[in-house]
């Protein structure tokens, strides 16, 4: 569910903000490959009944696209 914000000085001009878009975070291509690399690792270790051997491909090869592993 979006917030809208109103400026106080122009009621017309409304800006959309997220309360689940946290603040400050840096999504460059290492904080993504980063989190596929720890996503990867907690898949790994707990296995999950749902955790196919084509997700595991999947990840590993997104993982190997971003350089690392």
């Amino acid at each position: 569910m979006a917030t809208l914000i109103a400026n106080q000085d122009d009621r017309s001009s409304l800006a959309m903000t997220s309360p689940f878009e946290p603040k400050g975070l840096n999504t460059d291509k290492s904080d993504c490959a980063d989190l596929l690399v720890e996503l990867y690792d907690l898949l790994e270790g707990y296995a999950p009944m749902w955790y196919t051997e084509q997700i595991h491909e999947r990840l590993a090869e997104s993982i190997k696209g971003f350089g690392r592993r």
